[in-house]
């Protein structure tokens, strides 16, 4: 597993502008925002670093999605998922979502990046 130093989110965020890191808070049980770029428009709540990412995902798709995010982890296996829809506003918002394990200095974190399916020029 590559270590997440390795990878410099603000400059991986001018091409994938849905980008972001993702790990454990101190007690292991929390899922948090560790960085996060700065998007002009995310499809779901904004994420803010150092918050819990629960606080972000749409309340739908919270199970499925921190599930997947603890597996990941656990498993250090990547993970993708298609088409995460739900509506937005007036709109439907599909997505594409990658999780790659790395190494973190605490411990395993996640790189997350999401990909707008449509409409166009969302994100």
């Amino acid at each position: 597993m590559p270590a997440s130093a390795e990878f410099d989110l603000a400059a991986l965020s001018a091409t994938y502008p849905l980008l972001a890191r993702i790990g454990m808070d101190e007690a292991g049980k929390t899922l948090m925002w560790l960085d996060v770029a700065q998007a002009a428009r995310w499809p779901f709540k904004t994420p803010v670093k150092d918050r819990p990412v629960v606080q972000s995902v749409p309340m739908p798709s919270i199970k499925r999605v921190i599930g997947a995010f603890q597996q990941t982890l656990s498993s250090g296996i990547p993970d993708y998922y298609e088409t995460t829809s739900w509506g937005n506003g007036a709109q439907t918002v599909s997505l594409a979502r990658i999780a790659v394990p790395v190494k973190g200095d605490l411990g395993p974190e996640l790189l997350a990046y999401w990909e707008v399916l449509e409409p166009e020029g969302f994100a």
